[in-house]
């Protein structure tokens, strides 16, 4: 009874940890989306307004992102924007815009490495304060700097998405990179602001994105990073997710800065005499119509090894295209035996490659269990188990002792007999 109560409670460390897990990677790799956006905008005393005018960031088309839009009302693109001019308002006005984007986070044919060469005549230094580094995140941005750009963004991404900690807590705050270095907390934006911070002291160009992510089964405001590359344009890294160039797809670019205080807002602005005062609220409802499922074309395989302290599994990777992979990679244990085992594989064109994923069966009480674990790439899931047949754990001397003494313990007898012998003799002759 007690080794069902122990095996139920793996298996629901189990199922908990794949579940919190299985939101951030997905096999999707984009799709077709309608985004709605409405915009009330009140006016007091409108009778003095003659012309309200609304800016909203445009939405930007890219390598990942093609963008169609219209308005019901007219509107031009100026700078970045898209101006809605309503002449003569009434004291309420709505807008609507109506995008259909199609992305796809899959395209990228990367057949050689980015070397660092490349980047002597591009600046990397940007304006504003969130995602600048101080001198101690210049030191330590040092460590991960490599000739090979894929080698030094995948550990600085690798590093933060393993080190910060995701806390709701900073919704509503906007910290900087040398704050989250140091406090290593925060939520998407400060992710993101340390690892702009940290790919700048290196000398990469990098910025800022906001958009929205479907996540824990909704749409959800997110950020995340690009960083600059002359070959390829913007190259996007999300460390929230720990995510490389190929991102899940479930998401929308709505614009991209310096840092989260340059980001575009929407604003709206008025043309009168007198006084009056103008405001607006906006909603927003995105639509899934379709989605694209990741193709990947690489091989994986993978088997346990049992070692007296712990198992290791092998997780054996094979590219079979002429093309880089960046492959967000986690073996998910029970906590007991090794919890989560965070990280992003990078597989060159026609690599083998293989990971080692340690368990550790030291913490386990004496029994016999089945282990689950679960590997996950790209949202693909590979599971299994292994049996583990555990014994105590002998420390130092003294418990062996007494562990080989328990083995014997009818010994006892003997000198128990002969003081009950001697009591009775002793008595007899009384």
């Amino acid at each position: 009874m007690v080794m069902i109560i122990l095996n139920m409670k793996f298996w629901f460390l189990f199922v908990f940890l794949v579940l919190s897990y299985s939101y951030a990677h997905n096999s999707i790799s984009g799709g077709e989306f309608v985004f709605e956006k409405e915009w009330t905008l009140q006016t007091e005393n409108a009778s003095q307004v003659h012309t309200i005018v609304l800016k909203v960031a445009e939405i930007p088309s890219n390598n990942v992102q093609k963008v169609e839009v219209d308005f019901n009302r007219p509107y031009f693109i100026e700078d970045g924007f898209y101006i809605i001019r309503v002449t003569d308002p009434s004291s309420t006005e709505k807008i609507k815009m109506i995008a259909n984007i199609k992305t796809d986070y899959d395209n990228w044919d990367i057949k050689h490495p980015i070397l660092k060469k490349d980047y002597e005549d591009l600046d990397a230094e940007r304006s504003g304060a969130l995602a600048v580094p101080n001198q101690e995140i210049k030191q330590f941005s040092q460590t991960f700097d490599q000739e090979n750009v894929f080698s030094s963004t995948v550990a600085i991404t690798e590093w933060v998405y393993k080190n910060v900690e995701y806390d709701e807590e900073y919704t509503e705050h906007k910290m900087p990179a040398t704050y989250v270095f140091h406090n290593k907390k925060g939520t998407c934006d400060e992710f993101s602001h340390l690892s702009i911070a940290m790919f700048r002291s290196i000398g990469i160009p990098s910025r800022f994105v906001k958009g929205y992510v479907f996540s824990n089964n909704t749409w959800e405001f997110h950020a995340w990073t690009e960083y600059y590359n002359l070959e390829y344009g913007w190259l996007p890294v999300d460390p929230t997710f720990g995510e490389y160039i190929y991102l899940s797809g479930n998401r929308i670019i709505l614009s991209s800065s310096d840092e989260q205080d340059d980001a575009f807002t929407d604003s709206v602005s008025a043309e009168g005499y007198g006084d009056f005062d103008i405001s607006f609220t906006s909603s927003v409802n995105i639509e899934k119509i379709k989605t694209n499922d990741r193709k990947i074309y690489f091989v994986v395989s993978h088997d346990v090894t049992k070692y007296d302290s712990y198992f290791e599994i092998k997780i054996l990777l094979e590219n079979q295209e002429n093309k880089f992979y960046f492959i967000p990679t986690t073996l998910v244990l029970p906590i007991e035996v090794g919890g989560h085992q965070k990280g992003i594989t990078v597989l060159a064109p026609y690599e083998k490659k293989v990971l080692l994923r340690k368990a550790d069966i030291m913490e386990l009480n004496q029994g016999n269990y089945k282990v689950p674990y679960n590997l996950n790439m790209f949202g693909f899931e590979y599971n299994g188990n292994f049996e583990v047949n555990n014994h105590p754990v002998i420390f130092n001397n003294d418990e062996f002792i007494v562990g080989e003494m328990s083995k014997y313990w009818w010994i006892l007898l003997f000198p128990i007999l002969f003081i009950l012998i001697n009591a009775f003799t002793k008595s007899r002759k009384k």
